[in-house]
């Protein structure tokens, strides 16, 4: 490692995480590319056994910044962020798993696409105890995840990789959002590209003491003021929580046809705000175009459930909004409608709408 200037700054806040804290330490420093730092910043009130198996490793890549007070995972990552020597920062949590070409692969992406300053990557999701719970496959081209970024956060945080200047440029984490990761997406879009690797390079662990599962609804409701932020930009008007809240994939709030047509509608309203502000070339509009469709698919299928005539209608817009994508989609239509009562009517509808 270049002791002045690692490739890779890797920044990982610690708090009490004993239970997979070694394993997530080990999956790092046994990386194929080695040339990086490892910033651990620990909580002031981290238990002495956290504490103890960092200071266990006599790996020199290893930084161990013990925090003089308690700052909380934000204002931890930012201390990182200000130490990072690196070109590239890489995000870890302290009970995930980095697979080994992690650090490589997508080292190897950003330097063959000097536009992207922030790439992720496909995550596999296990439960305590590390069964595959699913896999979270994000978009990847940069348009796609701008699109995306309109209803959340368009990649995974701890699997990201991020040119230093990017971050630096937008000022690191704002420590007042909870949601720390989707703002900063949002503000590192007005600067950069963000792609997603389809490769699956990160295992990231849910229990009951993650930090996202513990903060879970404060979570949800800032989601929605940003994602409110910034679809209000787009349409230049005001738009209310619940629109957003159905516009982001929640169709509980979806009470009748009316409601569903309404939100296929500001779909395509929002699909032509976002073309135009972006400059977006006709071969990257066909793929928001192919997501938005999607969209509008899934709803149909919901609305089919309750109002069957709707739902033709809502399926109908969808598919014939991207008929470039409209194979591809129709296949995703099958499976999600193809439970064991409804695999004949989802053939029956597609073929009505081919007819």
């Amino acid at each position: 490692m270049s002791a002045v200037h690692p490739r890779i700054s890797v920044v990982m806040p610690v708090y009490n995480n004993e239970r997979y804290l070694r394993t997530a330490i080990e999956s790092v420093l046994s990386q194929t590319f080695g040339d990086f730092e490892f910033i651990v910043i620990s909580e002031s009130d981290t238990s002495s056994e956290s504490r103890s198996i960092i200071d266990s490793y006599a790996d020199g890549r290893i930084n161990h910044v013990r925090n003089e007070s308690r700052l909380g995972m934000i204002e931890s990552l930012n201390v990182g962020l200000k130490l990072a020597k690196g070109e590239l920062i890489a995000r870890m949590d302290a009970d995930d798993v980095c697979l080994p070409n992690r650090f490589a692969r997508q080292l190897e992406y950003l330097d063959r696409h000097p536009d992207v300053g922030i790439v992720g990557s496909s995550c596999r999701i296990v439960d305590d105890s590390g069964s595959t719970v699913s896999i979270d496959t994000r978009p990847g081209k940069a348009v796609v995840c701008r699109w995306m970024s309109l209803f959340g956060p368009p990649l995974s945080h701890p699997s990201a990789m991020a040119r230093t200047q990017v971050i630096r440029q937008i000022s690191g984490y704002d420590p007042r959002v909870i949601c720390e990761d989707y703002d900063l997406w949002i503000r590192a879009l007005e600067v950069t590209e963000i792609e997603n690797m389809p490769e699956i390079l990160l295992v990231r662990r849910v229990h009951d003491k993650s930090s996202t599962l513990l903060q879970q609804e404060r979570v949800d409701c800032t989601h929605i003021g940003l994602s409110q932020r910034i679809l209000a930009s787009l349409l230049k008007r005001d738009i209310d929580v619940e629109t957003v809240r159905m516009l982001k994939g929640d169709e509980r709030g979806i009470e009748s046809g009316s409601d569903a047509q309404r939100i296929t509608g500001l779909l395509r309203e929002l699909f032509e705000a976002f073309v135009k502000r972006h400059g977006v070339s006709p071969s990257d509009a066909r793929m928001v175009r192919a997501e938005v469709a999607w969209r509008m698919c899934k709803l149909g299928v919901s609305m089919f459930k309750r109002d069957p005539l709707v739902g033709i209608r809502i399926l109908a817009a969808g598919l014939r909004f991207s008929r470039f994508s409209f194979p591809h989609i129709a296949r995703k239509v099958v499976r999600r409608m193809a439970t064991k009562r409804k695999t004949k009517t989802a053939i029956g509808v597609l073929a009505n709408l081919t007819g």
